[in-house]
């Protein structure tokens, strides 16, 4: 009897440790592609995550490499996304320092950016005050997911405009950094999820049974 128990209390266990879910973004990209013409390093410059929240939501985030800071420069935005269908941000998930912005197009080739991401407590170019994020937000959108992520017509989907800074906290050049390719995760089918949920309770109920009996 107090071995069946044990035998429960560890199913329960493992079933509970299969069935969490995984933090994991459905989307993700490294900005790459640099527009600094010295002192800037070769990247990556940062990464870009979106994670789906709901049915209409998802949660974008930018976060820069070491040394970076956002730059406040007119050659492009502190965050720049490229969207295939209308979504407005969700009000309050905006990292405080940040504000929404409307379409933008940046130099160094990246082209233009359905959305933007602005810094307006940012100091002119570089200088301080300094803000070096992450920047985080959720968007909401009629069946908006992931794959709403689109290229630009340069082929872009992501873009910032970025000061890179030395271990003494000297910024050695702005630039433009994109995004040009992107992954996208696998997402467990609805009807995998319920299998499993079936299997596992199919499971439970034999032990229980076997408890009793």
């Amino acid at each position: 009897m107090v071995l069946a128990r044990q035998r429960f209390k560890w199913l329960m266990l493992i079933g509970l440790a299969v069935l969490a879910p995984a933090a994991h973004a459905d989307l993700m990209s490294t900005l790459t592609v640099n527009g600094c013409s010295s002192g800037c390093g070769s990247g990556p410059f940062g990464t870009v995550s979106v994670t789906q929240v709901n049915s209409t939501t998802v949660q974008v985030s930018l976060m820069l490499a070491p040394l970076e800071v956002f730059a406040k420069t007119g050659a492009g935005s502190p965050f720049g996304y490229n969207l295939n269908t209308a979504a407005s941000l969700v009000g309050g998930s905006l990292t405080s320092g940040f504000a929404a912005g409307g379409s933008n197009g940046f130099a160094g080739g990246l082209g233009n950016f359905t959305n933007t991401i602005l810094c307006p407590a940012c100091g002119n170019g570089t200088s301080t005050p300094q803000f070096s994020g992450p920047i985080q937000f959720q968007l909401t959108g009629a069946g908006l997911t992931s794959a709403n992520f689109v290229a630009n017509a340069n082929g872009f989907f992501f873009g910032a405009d970025i000061g890179v800074k030395n271990a003494a906290g000297t910024v050695l050049g702005t630039n433009v950094v994109g995004a040009d390719s992107v992954s996208f995760s696998a997402v467990p089918e609805p009807g995998s999820v319920l299998l499993l949920f079936t299997v596992l309770g199919g499971t439970v109920l034999t032990f229980k049974k076997r408890m009793t009996a």
